[in-house]
């Protein structure tokens, strides 16, 4: 069973991760539950959260949910539908749930919401797992 503190700890140092001001809530594996503040600098031209952004933290989420059994995953393949639009000031939550994991691979659904539940996009990915250790 992997060293779940050591491995949120290790994610949790995500510089891009820091600048967008995620916090790592929720961390087991193939689990992860982020949530972000959106600010005034995340906005497109419309006034509303850029698409960009949205998919970073799901990209995050993805990342932390992959790499969780202590074994380094990388991105094979991802896409994200968007179902709501997000102002400025919203508290976002992603949750990132793994659906199918063998030796060499892993699936993994990622929900956006916001605060009061609503759904704000729903990204999937899947991942190739490397013959590497995490540490």
């Amino acid at each position: 069973m992997p060293d779940m503190e050591k491995i949120k700890k290790k994610i949790s140092t995500d510089p891009f991760a820091r600048m967008l001001g995620v916090r790592f809530d929720e961390l087991g594996e193939g689990y992860v539950k982020l949530s972000m503040q959106v600010r005034d600098d995340m906005l497109n031209f419309n006034g509303s959260m850029h698409g960009g952004v949205i998919f970073s933290l799901a990209d995050i989420a993805f990342s932390a949910a992959s790499n969780s059994h202590g074994t380094v995953a990388v991105a094979l393949h991802a896409d994200i539908t968007y179902l709501k639009a997000v102002p400025p000031g919203s508290t976002l939550v992603a949750t990132g749930v793994e659906k199918n994991k063998t030796r060499r691979t892993g699936l993994y659904s990622i929900t956006i919401d916001d605060a009061d539940g609503n759904h704000i996009a729903v990204f999937q990915g899947v991942v190739y797992r490397i013959d590497q250790p995490l540490f």
